[in-house]
């Protein structure tokens, strides 16, 4: 098991669904010895992966004064003037 600091999250109730998520995620891969569940997995970790990746972008837009970590002022503002409500625009915005 590994523990992963949710100071990223911005979103009390995203953060939430997150813990949620990943509790189904290894429901699933607990019960996926013959790869059965794999595409089920693989959606859940999509579904995952979206909605961390939205809230450090959400946390770059809207906590101005406290900063994100690991991310340098000029990307933090790079990242502010952008608009996020797809997958794919997430990870645009990421690069």
């Amino acid at each position: 098991m590994v523990e992963i600091p949710s100071n990223f999250i911005g979103d009390f109730k995203v953060g939430d669904n997150l813990v949620y998520n990943a509790g189904v995620l290894r429901s699933l891969c607990d019960h996926n010895g013959d790869g059965g569940l794999n595409k089920l997995v693989v959606v859940q970790v999509g579904a995952i992966l979206e909605a961390a990746l939205g809230q450090i972008i959400y946390r770059a837009q809207n906590f101005n004064r406290e900063g994100v970590p690991n991310i340098a002022e000029a990307d933090r503002l790079e990242i502010e003037g952008k608009k996020i409500d797809k997958l794919n625009n997430i990870i645009d915005v990421m690069r």
